[in-house]
């Protein structure tokens, strides 16, 4: 591994002219790859080709590869036949220390990824005062994307697996979790436009489907433990002034919202009047009622209390129920 990790930092190095710096041991490289010099990234493009690549006219692979590797872990991914590719990355860090322990706050460490980058750009142009008409890109990463054939074509692809957690924790958002895409955006500067994203889809004149934006969500279980919640989309303001909108479409529409497809087969607690406060509670306390059939159970929290008596509860977790608890049907 220790040669290995040397070679990689030495081989980036000598195309981008900085001094080697070898990978330590808590961030390890692939194990067993199968590859050479030219499948690395360098300025000359043709030359980044494996030697199957090479073969083509424009390079790529026109037969299967063989063997595969097994790219379910780091340990086994790249150990297929990766010469038609031009780079390929079976990376793990380890180290319960290695990416910091913060107490506060969100820590990066983009000495320990496997593609670390920084874009700086002082070009461009915006033509018009009052649009973005007359606009110049400038892209850290472009893919151009062109089917001929069949099946899936994706410029960006990625899966995740959670197999930890974090011992003692008592909600889903201390856990491990995993994210096709996060991140964060700021400005520096009056009237700054923030964009987390945006596409257009063009048909091009041909009858073709176009759908912006598709979530699958397969739930199989739901107890609620640790209050998991599962949902399409969240959106949340945060700052100390309104957001203008959570939502807003534009442009005409046979349907704004379509909700046909939809099925609601439980039932969700929406709202509670308390009627008798009981005695002995405190600002905080969680109320859980002991009844009821369902997948979810509905917890409370005390809102306010008078000697101990409870004049109001806020809904922690609604619950989904076939058969609503004491609590009642509201």
């Amino acid at each position: 591994m220790t040669t290995q990790r040397t070679y990689i930092a030495a081989l980036l190095a000598s195309a981008l002219a900085l001094p080697t710096v070898p990978v330590e041991a808590a961030v390890e490289g692939p194990r067993d790859m199968l590859t050479s010099a030219s499948n690395a990234v360098l300025p000359t493009a043709r030359n980044n080709l494996g030697a199957a690549a090479k073969l083509t006219a424009t390079g790529g692979v026109s037969a299967r590869p063989s063997p595969l590797g097994n790219w379910d872990s780091a340990t086994t991914g790249c150990t297929g036949n990766l010469s038609g590719t031009v780079l390929a990355s079976c990376f793990s860090i380890t180290g319960a220390a290695t990416l910091s322990q913060p107490t506060t706050g969100y820590a990066y460490t983009p000495e320990a990824y496997p593609f670390p980058s920084i874009l700086y750009n002082s070009s461009g142009w915006n033509e018009s005062l009052s649009s973005n008409v007359g606009r110049t890109a400038a892209a850290s990463y472009r893919v151009n994307v062109q089917q001929y054939g069949q099946g899936d074509l994706v410029a960006f692809n990625c899966s995740g697996f959670i197999n930890s957690t974090r011992s003692g924790s008592t909600s889903f958002l201390a856990n491990p979790a995993v994210s096709c895409f996060n991140g964060g955006m700021s400005t520096n500067v009056a009237g700054g436009y923030l964009n987390f994203g945006e596409m257009e889809l063009n048909d091009a004149g041909f009858d073709a489907a176009g759908i912006g934006w598709v979530i699958r969500l397969n739930r199989t279980l739901a107890t609620g433990a640790k209050n998991v919640n599962w949902g399409g989309e969240t959106v949340q303001s945060t700052g100390t002034k309104s957001a203008d909108w959570a939502y807003r479409a534009a442009g005409p529409y046979r349907v704004a919202i379509d909700l046909t497809g939809t099925t609601h087969p439980g039932l969700t607690l929406i709202g509670i009047t308390v009627t008798n406060g009981g005695a002995g509670y405190t600002v905080g306390d969680t109320l859980i009622p002991s009844d009821g059939t369902g997948d979810q159970v509905t917890t409370l929290k005390v809102l306010t209390v008078s000697g101990g008596v409870i004049t109001s509860v806020g809904i922690d977790r609604a619950g989904l129920y076939t058969a609503v608890p004491s609590l009642g049907k509201h």
